[in-house]
């Protein structure tokens, strides 16, 4: 029986799913709906979302500090769907009883009738925590090293492989050495890193890099750089492609 099939099929995909009527309120959840919102199937049908939070909130399901928006924007969503007739793709984020929070990818669109009137939405929801919690940790990572390389006595950078050796990127410490501010010589912006190397190194340098770089060879050099203010200033430098 197709039926069937389709209701087993939505009750064991891996994604909690949903369907309102025209006021919004659930006439259709799955077993994943029920378990992201740490309730029985029975305390979630005929409410709206805004009723749901005040539901949530009156069995103490969670604290008052934990009262999320995002259980009213729901509801908003569904009056813009019902209005527009546009779908949406949405993240939601709902607090969890152990103080944790639960991040959903949601999309949302019409219900329509035999006679094509809208008559409620509906949505599938996947749950992107772990998504969510290493992109978090991957920023505080990033930061971590940014204040790391700001704290070295010297700079850091990446830079393409050519004559100009245009930089793409070069941490604060660039201005201590060189007396130009990094963005000065992003993308060759105001001049190229080639263009403060001293003339008589730049041409070995360019040639030695060649061939350790086509070797897989940290290099290492010492080589003069004509700062902002006109000074010989001698560098050391390290890296590898």
């Amino acid at each position: 029986d197709s039926q069937l099939l389709y209701s087993s099929f939505v009750e064991n995909i891996p994604a909690g799913v949903f369907r309102k009527d025209y006021l919004g309120r659930y006439i259709f959840v799955n077993s994943i709906f029920c378990r992201n919102k740490g309730l029985a199937k029975e305390e979630i049908l005929g409410k709206t979302a805004t009723e749901l939070a005040h539901y949530l909130r009156d069995k103490e399901a969670f604290s008052e500090s934990k009262y999320h928006q995002s259980f009213f924007v729901s509801d908003e969503h569904h009056r813009m769907i019902m209005n527009t007739g546009k779908p949406m793709i949405v993240e939601e984020a709902y607090p969890q009883s152990d103080g944790s929070v639960e991040y959903l990818h949601v999309t949302k669109t019409p219900v329509y009738s035999g006679a094509g009137e809208i008559i409620g939405t509906q949505g599938i929801q996947f749950d992107i925590t772990n998504l969510k919690q290493a992109e978090q940790e991957l920023v505080k990572s990033n930061q971590r090293n940014a204040m790391l390389i700001s704290n070295l006595p010297g700079f850091v950078y990446r830079c393409a492989f050519d004559h100009n050796w245009t930089m793409e990127y070069l941490s604060e410490g660039c201005k201590t050495i060189t007396g130009y501010a990094p963005d000065d010589f992003i993308n060759n912006k105001r001049l190229a890193f080639n263009d403060i190397i001293h003339p008589d190194y730049r041409e070995a340098i360019f040639e030695k890099w060649e061939d350790q770089l086509h070797d897989k060879r940290v290099f290492k050099e010492e080589y003069p750089i004509i700062t902002a203010n006109s000074e010989i200033k001698w560098v050391w430098e390290q890296g590898r492609g």
